[in-house]
């Protein structure tokens, strides 16, 4: 697999005179340079917290139904609606998943976890994930079976202050590194020091809470810090310019956003699982031709959502769904097998889990997604 570079530092230098606005049109470049060796042009997401983990969306009044019966089908987002969330709330809008016989309710999320709690207690028959928490729950003996990717690539790292100096991993010895305890990013630091040559002892890590992370950082606490780098890049990039240093670009290659459900409903209502898929497919293919009606769609349910912010973390979304060279012409609901296995392989390294005590054909299928792009390729999403 061709990982190529990232173009953060590019985008860091051309920062201030970035937009999110101005960029909902065009071609994207961070995945895309890492794909294609392009340098990146597109604006990174903003974490936006909303106080509505509690409410669910469904279609609008104005709907176009059909006479046929349609199937409830219950969706539990990782956080509260983001742009990136903005193609299913776009199918609802447009009537795209009641197209296709799913009458689709969108639930607001409040983590990985929650969501894979959620679809494995039956308050929801998927749910939106990082990989690390189906590799994780699977090596802890949970059930739930990844069957379709909504991003196939992950954008942990550091984010290390241009005072520093620092412009390699390799350059963080004898630095200071923010990172909240417990988490998967924080977990997998010793593996990328590990790349570079260096150890823990190499660095100092400061534990700080995930809440408490980004405004430690950008009041000058630390020289870096571990972090998501399209979350944090916008919330300190005017108090404290930074440099990202990507996982991906020093190696470490890991699964992104993916939707888990339980084994036995994949079994046992797969048609309605293949539908649900293959109007995602679709809604993520005509959101692309419409960014404003994408943008209004996730925002109408959303008001808090600030319609800049929304439409620069639609843009980011899109280079997140497809990763090599490999997968062009593929649909993105299709996540290569090989990106299972680096994260795993990560995970063992980091001694997150006990070397062979997953099996990726436990937690991870394509069979769902491939038959969706069947039943819908002539309007499904492909990776260019």
């Amino acid at each position: 697999m061709d990982h190529g570079r990232t173009g953060l530092m590019e985008y860091f230098a051309r920062l201030p005179e970035m937009s999110y606005r101005a960029l909902n049109g065009g071609e994207m470049g961070y995945l895309s340079t890492m794909r294609r060796n392009r340098r990146a042009t597109w604006a990174l997401p903003a974490v936006v917290v909303l106080l509505a983990s509690g409410c669910a969306v469904t279609g609008s009044p104005g709907d176009q139904s059909t006479s046929k019966q349609r199937d409830a089908f219950k969706v539990i987002l990782l956080s509260s609606p983001t742009g990136l969330d903005a193609p299913l709330f776009y199918g609802v809008d447009k009537g795209i998943f009641k197209e296709h016989g799913v009458d689709l309710s969108i639930q607001f999320g409040t983590g990985s976890q929650a969501a894979y709690d959620a679809v494995a207690s039956g308050r929801a028959d998927a749910g939106v994930t990082v990989y690390s928490a189906v590799v994780l729950n699977s090596a802890n003996k949970g059930e739930l079976i990844s069957f379709g990717s909504l991003h196939q690539v992950d954008s942990a790292g550091i984010l290390v202050s241009e005072s520093s100096k620092v412009t390699s991993v390799a350059g963080l010895k004898g630095k200071t590194l923010l990172a909240a305890p417990g988490s998967a990013t924080r977990k997998m630091l010793p593996v990328l020091l590990s790349r570079a040559g260096l150890n823990e002892k190499d660095v100092t890590v400061k534990d700080v809470s995930l809440s408490a992370m980004y405004a430690t950082y950008a009041a000058g606490q630390g020289d870096g810090m571990v972090t998501v780098l399209p979350n944090s890049v916008p919330l300190v990039k005017d108090k404290r310019p930074s440099v990202p240093l990507s996982f991906i670009d020093n190696g470490i290659i890991q699964p992104g956003l993916n939707l888990v459900a339980k084994p036995a409903d994949l079994r046992e209502k797969r048609d309605v699982y293949v539908r649900f898929l293959a109007a995602l497919s679709e809604a993520e293919s005509a959101a692309d031709g419409d960014s404003d009606g994408a943008v209004e769609a996730v925002t109408k349910k959303a008001p808090q959502l600030d319609k800049d912010v929304a439409a620069g973390q639609f843009a980011a979304g899109k280079e997140f769904r497809c990763w090599s060279k490999a997968a062009v012409g593929s649909s993105p609901l299709l996540l290569p097998d090989p990106l299972w296995r680096d994260g795993v392989s990560v995970f063992e390294e980091a001694k997150m889990i006990d070397k062979g005590s997953v099996r990726i054909s436990d937690f991870f299928t394509n069979d769902i997604a491939a038959a969706a792009v069947k039943d819908s390729k002539s309007k499904a999403a492909s990776c260019r």
